[in-house]
């Protein structure tokens, strides 16, 4: 599988991640129509506490807070995508997969309704727990 690079978004308001998902969502698609050779991007969101390092040359650092590894486990969840579109067959780039946790703690923010919802197991090499699939709209 060829290298492809991963980015982290950090910020307090879960909705801004979400616009952003959004986002990316629309700019995978257009590069889909253009010919590109992108399918897109598998989206998650995760929580948890980040640090935010300058270095001495200006370069900015985004690290954990402290264990247990917040940032792998992060990307750990975008498994989830990839087990939940190879069993559904849909577009990795159309869902964004939500930690269980985060989801409790942001769907209200985010207008999610987890009523009659089923999380489901992701098990990767930095994580294993729940997570819920959402469609991104948009």
């Amino acid at each position: 599988m060829p290298y492809l690079p991963s980015f982290v978004v950090c910020s307090e308001d879960p909705t801004v991640l979400l616009d952003f998902s959004v986002s990316i969502k629309v700019e995978g698609e257009m590069q889909k129509r253009v010919g590109g050779r992108s399918e897109g991007t598998r989206k998650g969101l995760s929580f948890g506490t980040v640090r935010i390092v300058e270095k001495t040359d200006g370069h900015v650092m985004i690290k954990d807070a402290w264990p247990p590894h917040l940032l792998p486990r992060a990307f750990g969840i975008l498994d989830g995508v990839d087990s939940h579109c190879d069993k559904y067959t849909c577009s990795k780039n159309s869902v964004i997969v939500i930690e269980k946790i985060a989801a409790l703690q942001c769907a209200p923010a985010l207008g999610l309704n987890l009523e009659g919802k089923k999380p489901f197991m992701v098990r990767s090499k930095h994580f294993y727990g729940s997570c819920y699939i959402f469609h991104l709209i948009g």
